[in-house]
């Protein structure tokens, strides 16, 4: 069913032949088309990845880490005695020192085009450790390279239309708000299902699908005409609620094992 076709259903039950505003509704169809989602959500899928960082561990001065076809550089590490990082990239280079005896350093993440190989080299005059040194030879989600950490983040509202994460496949995975944190690993592969919502209903999307499940377009006609009526004639109104809850209630019923959660029967 698309725009269209529910307007004119919505009429039909009205027992008339066209509504006298428009903008009206358009705001009930959004309101009822948003309740029906929550009943049965719309689904996708969205695979992720984690980077592949490489790590190393540098126990003397001038020791380097050469990597080809490098698609960008982003690199965390712990480090005792002074420490002189550097790499190069054609006439790109970077260099820093770091005057203090011991810490925890975090580089700002670059991306390269067409680069046949990058070397990273730490260098100091005292004796020095380097630990959990990364370059990164593929490129984030985003197409940036990320600064290493011990898990990868993928914000979920990088998917058009995302209303919540529904579930996660693959491993151990921790959720924060919209992001999915996942192990960074050499074949750590996630599904992620979620669920979603389309465009609003509007003038310019009226032969669009609903973006309902198709089971619920008779619900949905329902919702609609009690939204349009509930101000000028509440009978007829609370008429077509009542058809609504019985249809819903039939529907939850037939699809009670595939329903992941239903609110307050879409009031």
């Amino acid at each position: 069913m698309n725009g269209y076709q529910l307007r004119d259903t919505v009429c039909a039950l009205g027992f008339i032949t066209q509504l006298d505003d428009e903008d009206s509704f358009f705001h009930a169809a959004n309101l009822a088309l948003s309740r029906l989602r929550t009943l049965i959500p719309l689904r996708k899928t969205v695979k992720i990845c984690s980077f592949h960082p490489r790590p190393a561990e540098y126990r003397k001065s001038g020791e380097s880490f050469t990597i080809h076809s490098p698609r960008g550089i982003g690199f965390y590490f712990e480090y005792t005695g002074s420490l002189t990082v550097s790499y190069t990239h054609g006439t790109d280079a970077f260099k820093e020192e770091l005057s203090e005896k011991s810490g925890k350093y975090t580089a700002k993440a670059c991306a390269f085009a067409g680069c046949d190989s990058l070397t990273l080299s730490f260098s100091g005059e005292n004796a020095h450790s380097v630990l959990n040194a990364c370059i990164y030879d593929r490129l984030s989600e985003q197409g940036k390279p990320e600064l290493y950490s011990e898990l990868y983040s993928y914000d979920m509202r990088n998917e058009d239309g995302f209303l919540s994460v529904l579930n996660v496949e693959g491993g151990d995975y921790t959720l924060r708000g919209s992001r999915v944190l996942i192990p960074r690993g050499e074949s750590t592969a996630y599904t992620v299902e979620y669920s979603y919502a389309p465009p609003p209903l509007s003038y310019d999307t009226m032969n669009d699908e609903l973006g309902i499940d198709p089971c619920l377009s008779e619900a949905a006609a329902l919702l609609v005409a009690y939204y349009v009526w509930l101000d000028d004639d509440v009978a007829k109104a609370e008429k077509y609620r009542a058809e609504y809850d019985i249809s819903v209630r039939e529907i939850l019923k037939r699809r009670q094992t595939d329903t992941p959660r239903a609110v307050n029967n879409g009031w």
